[in-house]
């Protein structure tokens, strides 16, 4: 009985540890997802651009993901202006509630 006892101890342990183990593993990889370490703030790479964007009235401006086009409204036209090139690539006029309502 003794002998049956001190076996089920010892596999106990052994799984206990290699679950911790195991979990530390996980642990580790989830911080390094979810926190990444700083990056320095010189090795960052960050370009500075001064342009005019052509318009008067701008609204909802937003910058894309690689900071190469604004897109904004103006005038009640929705505009796609490129920042490197420094010209509109797309430009749509909006419809109105008028419009929409006699479709």
């Amino acid at each position: 009985m003794k002998k049956k006892l001190s076996i089920i101890l010892i596999w106990t342990l052994v799984s206990l540890l290699l679950q911790f183990g195991a979990y530390s593993v996980l642990n580790t990889q989830v911080q390094k997802v979810m926190a990444p370490p700083s990056v320095n703030s010189e090795a960052q790479i960050v370009q500075k651009l001064k342009t005019i964007i052509p318009g008067i009235d701008l609204e909802n401006v937003q910058i894309s993901y690689d900071k190469d086009y604004l897109a904004y409204i103006d005038n009640n036209t929705f505009k796609v202006f490129n920042l490197s090139l420094e010209h509109a690539v797309f430009e749509k006029k909006l419809l109105s509630a008028d419009d929409i309502t006699s479709t």
